[in-house]
């Protein structure tokens, strides 16, 4: 494992500038897909860093050192991958409980070493990922290790098609028709989704499948409620184009096949390997295959997860040996892998001598390596989803022999959509039986025209493949743009934050902002005609200003409320511009600065207009003692009014518009307090 940086160490200048954080479940199918994605950001210039469980990554036989790429664990409540493996419901309760935190602490800690995250990608079981980058405000998006047909089933499932499923789920053959897919049956559905299936139900256990569907319910809720949800498929444009703009309300990006380099477009040609095996291969297969006819060998393999029972085992081990051609079995020890574990094992086996004489039964294998031997004519495979990529990358026909989860949609895409295989039956009980897994194999081996199709189909996806990963083929493209995207967005948000203090200071001085409404609070306040009270407010709305700017005043609060939101990178810059914005602040409201230059500039006028009106109330006193001189305006305009009162024309006066009654006689008694002062 590369080791961390550690806090204020010094990095190189011209190192990586966007830092991408994978997080992965923590296990092998997750984990292979997750790594190469990390390979693929780290050629366009990208740092990465990988964290999945610390169960996984004790496990690893050798993870892969690279310049920009740097791993890191979060608790799964194991040390052992094997006892963390026979528990699957406490693992993933205790990563959902402990890893939101450690999460954020991944991302803070990255941000005070001057490595903020660019975006936070994130695969399958872990839904709660999205909440964590929606609070750190960094940018995400899902990585799914599964086809886009099968994110488009579950999306369907859980928004509008859950009852026809549910209603029919005992019936395998039962249609189901949904936007954009082709007609599926019942027993084409992702197994979680079905209930009463005897080989499920003996593969996982009840609280298994419950676990499970929770979970993919949850991924695809947190999808729903996103406004832009980013959806990385580990697909291809050309081979599920209709899957991948099936739901309008998601942007599924195809950017696969997530293989290593050498075995697609060979831009790296060391890349040979994903690098991180939990299970420790054999290397004496390749010799065997190299002794071996083109297109001869059968090899079998049902990946990690899956332990068949005794009664399948044995008919797949006498299928093999009818078959009269040479085989390579992967074939790992079930259970925690010690000494009695495998003696128990052996005696399963009344035909092991037998098998290996005919063929070779390894634990693990190097799959890629393989799968693109020329001696290989088919692959037996349980149809997980990373198997029937590879399969399809190195143009190697398939006996598709699903079991649970996406397998059995995986295995219907295959025969009936890319037509590059035949899928074996079972029985009534749910076993493929020999002679149904003899017919597969011929089916598949002999030279007649339907296994001549199935090689055609299998080089045409191998080449389109191929060409998805090239400069300038479909995923590449995608790929990049994505990325393009999540730069650009980080960039806006953090020129957003950047000026988060001009903005705030500009908040605060418009109409309405705090000191806007501080200053208004103070005109208001200023007496009538009270010099001293004037100046003991002046000195108020100072000490108001500086409450504004002083610590724990409301713009000091709001700097600390954005510093706090600010990337790592601009904390420093963001801090020194508050006390920049501060120190301005305090400045301009002390003596001679300009708050309080233009503040006594507005007490002043205030002042003055005040004298005026004064100036003018005397002004109109003079007016009144003129108007009531004998002869002057006052006088006369009395005396008709009397006339006219005398004549007995008031009443229509009032209808005119003249004086009313009320009226009158406050002009009257306004008429007697001005002669009597006048005299």
């Amino acid at each position: 494992m590369q080791p961390q940086p550690t806090p204020g160490t010094p990095r190189d200048t011209t190192m990586l500038h966007h830092h991408f954080l994978l997080i992965t479940y923590p296990a092998q199918g997750h984990i292979n897909p997750t790594l190469q994605f990390a390979k693929r950001l780290i050629r366009m210039g990208m740092e990465v860093t990988l964290v999945t469980g610390v169960s996984a990554l004790s496990r690893m036989a050798k993870a892969p050192s690279s310049a920009g790429l740097t791993f890191t664990t979060f608790p799964d409540g194991y040390a052992e991958w094997d006892k963390a493996r026979a528990d699957f419901s406490h693992q993933l309760s205790e990563i959902k409980r402990s890893g939101s935190q450690a999460l954020t602490d991944i991302i803070l800690r990255s941000a005070e070493q001057g490595r903020p995250v660019t975006c936070l990608v994130h695969t399958l079981l872990l839904p709660w990922v999205t909440g964590v980058a929606r609070r750190l405000h960094v940018p995400s998006a899902l990585l799914w290790i599964q086809t886009a047909t099968v994110l488009d089933i579950y999306y369907y499932y859980f928004n509008y098609y859950g009852d026809v499923v549910r209603k029919n789920s005992n019936n395998p053959s039962c249609s189901i028709e949904l936007p954009g897919l082709p007609l599926l049956t019942c027993g084409d559905l992702p197994s979680f989704l079905l209930t009463g299936d005897d080989l499920t139900s003996f593969l996982c256990s009840s609280t298994l499948d419950s676990i499970s569907f929770s979970t993919f319910q949850e991924q695809v809720e947190v999808l729903t409620q996103e406004t832009n949800p980013k959806v990385l498929v580990n697909t291809f444009n050309e081979l599920e184009a209709e899957a991948l703009r099936s739901v309008d309300k998601l942007k599924l990006i195809g950017i696969g096949p997530l293989i290593p380099s050498a075995f697609l477009d060979a831009k790296d040609p060391s890349d040979t390997s994903f690098g991180a095996d939990i299970f420790h291969g054999s290397t004496d297969c390749i010799q065997w295959l190299n002794s071996k006819p083109k297109s001869s060998v059968i090899y079998v393999s049902f990946g990690t997860l899956c332990d068949l029972p005794k009664p399948q085992m044995e008919e797949i081990a006498r299928a093999l040996l009818d078959s009269g051609r040479p085989f390579l079995w992967v074939l790992r020890s079930q259970g925690s892998g010690n000494v009695k574990d495998k003696d128990q094992e052996e005696e399963k086996w009344s035909c092991r001598e037998e098998l290996e004489e005919k063929g070779m039964i390894v634990p693990w294998c190097s799959q890629l390596e393989v799968l693109s031997h020329p001696s290989l004519g088919c692959f037996v495979t349980h149809c997980g989803w990373n198997s029937t990529l590879e399969g399809l990358a190195c143009g190697v026909p398939i006996v598709a022999f699903p079991q649970w989860s996406d397998q059995r949609t995986n295995a219907k895409l295959i025969t009936e959509m890319w037509k590059t295989g035949v899928r074996a039956l079972v029985n009534e009980e749910g076993i493929v039986e020999s002679d149904e897994m003899k017919r597969c194999l011929e089916i598949v081996m002999e030279d007649g025209e339907r296994a001549r199709e199935m090689r055609r189909n299998a080089e045409k996806w191998k080449d389109l493949a191929r060409e998805a990963v090239k400069e300038g083929g479909s995923s590449d493209r995608n790929l990049k743009a994505f990325v393009d995207e999540v730069v650009a967005e980080r960039v806006e948000e953090m020129r957003r934050n950047a000026n988060k203090p001009k903005d705030l200071e500009k908040e605060t001085v418009k109409e309405g902002g705090i000191s806007d409404k501080n200053l208004i609070v103070f005109v208001d306040e200023v007496p009538e005609g009270r010099g001293e009270e004037t100046v003991r407010n002046a000195e108020k709305c100072k000490d108001l200003a500086r409450q504004v700017v002083n610590q724990g005043g409301s713009s000091d609060k709001d700097h600390k409320a954005f510093v706090e939101e600010a990337d790592g990178e601009r904390v420093e810059e963001l801090r020194s511009n508050t006390e920049k914005w501060k120190d301005l602040a305090a400045e301009a409201v002390n003596e001679a600065g300009y708050s309080d230059k233009n503040l006594g500039a507005l007490v002043d006028k205030v002042a003055e207009e005040k004298v005026e009106e004064m100036r003018n109330g005397e002004k109109w006193k003079d007016l009144t003692r003129e108007g009531m001189k004998d002869g002057a305006v006052s006088d006369k305009n009395l005396k008709a009014l009397l006339d006219e009162v005398a004549a007995g024309r008031l009443e229509q006066f009032s209808m005119n518009g003249g004086f009313s009654h009320k009226n009158l006689k406050a002009f009257m008694d306004d008429i007697a307090a001005g002669e009597e002062q006048y005299n």
